[in-house]
């Protein structure tokens, strides 16, 4: 259990926000589905921690919580990657995007029992616009010396539904190819042209698993629970490197992602209203939010670092650092919800 002690806590305290309000507190939110089991878990386990604060949460895609609380029919949202400048307008109030857990995206792929494939952002790019058509391009040979790679059409696989998967994907492969940014944009709003559209992480896993010589991108963990091969991906300074838990957090130590590590990792954020009509709710939300990126992160996978990425990870130091220093934005009226000694 984190220390409170060698860090003292004020919520609202002097104000009575909480501890003076004797009614149940509920809020509500929704967003992204990959962190929905380990929001669950947290949601239970912070029930003990605080009974008169009830928290539910609807797993129903990053930008669905984005657009149900720009509507106000929720509290918080919850994205796999932190809200671009089109969905800020899209809100009516000041958000902050408050960073929770360390996510992966994994490039999976079906062709007959090979392993061990490698592919540069370039050429996922290539494949993804239609510029490269056969698993034995020259590109990908040359990217694959010694794997005999089946004479077989590409089928690129995507998400017909957008989500926080196709945001990450698209922005990484983007930095890489022009053609990619113009043709097929970046973010949730991207429109491929190109391939096979699924709806939700389980749809681009059925497809891959079901078509010979497919390719798609999904979190790592749902790859390897439908038992499919995940691509090592180029590491910006020469080399491939796959989606472990090592390289996944060396990308992921500050706000803006390094250029180095596994590149498709993002952290996933909770979005949280900066100011609160509510004194009480707000209080409420801060500390359960502090409660997330403080002792809530010794729930959370930090296996042997050469094992893939098959869960959510902890945040960094640095980026848990950001996070607690956001939560101090968090008012309502002149009051700071949450303020740390």
């Amino acid at each position: 259990m984190f220390e409170l002690t060698r860090r003292r806590l004020l919520v609202a305290a002097s104000t009575g926000l909480i501890g003076a309000c004797s009614r149940t507190i509920e809020l509500f939110g929704s967003g992204a589905t990959l962190p929905a089991q380990q929001y669950a878990a947290w949601l239970a386990a912070y029930a003990v921690e605080a009974p008169q604060v009830r928290i539910a949460y609807l797993p129903i895609g990053s930008g669905g919580g984005i657009r149900q609380l720009a509507h106000g029919t929720v509290d918080f949202g919850a994205s796999d990657v932190e809200i671009d400048p089109s969905e800020r307008t899209l809100l009516a109030r000041e958000v902050i995007s408050l960073p929770t857990a360390i996510i992966a995206v994994g490039v999976c792929y079906n062709l007959g029992g090979v392993e061990g494939l490698r592919l540069s952002r370039r050429v996922c790019a290539a494949i993804y616009v239609g510029e490269i058509t056969s698993w034995r391009d020259a590109a990908i040979l040359a990217e694959n010396p010694g794997i005999n790679l089946p004479n077989l059409p590409i089928a690129p696989v995507f998400r017909a539904d957008g989500g926080g998967s196709t945001a990450l994907f698209t922005s990484r492969l983007a930095s890489e190819s022009s053609a990619l940014r113009e043709r097929v944009g970046v973010g949730r709003g991207a429109r491929f042209s190109v391939g096979i559209g699924a709806r939700g992480s389980d749809g681009v896993v059925d497809l891959v698993a079901n078509i010979p010589g497919a390719v798609g991108y999904v979190e790592v963990v749902h790859a390897l629970r439908a038992g499919l091969p995940v691509a090592a991906l180029d590491d910006g300074h020469g080399g491939f490197v796959a989606p472990t838990r090592a390289a996944v957090l060396v990308a992921c130590q500050a706000r803006e992602p390094i250029e180095r590590g596994y590149p498709l990792s993002s952290p996933t954020y909770l979005v949280v209203p900066k100011k609160w009509s509510d004194p009480a709710k707000g209080a409420a939300m801060a500390r359960f939010s502090y409660w997330v990126v403080t002792a809530g992160q010794a729930s959370l996978d930090g296996g042997a670092a050469e094992e893939l990425a098959a869960s959510l990870l902890p945040l960094p130091a640095p980026l848990a650092a950001f996070a607690r220093a956001e939560l101090g934005q968090l008012t309502s009226g002149a009051t700071r919800l949450l303020a740390i000694d």
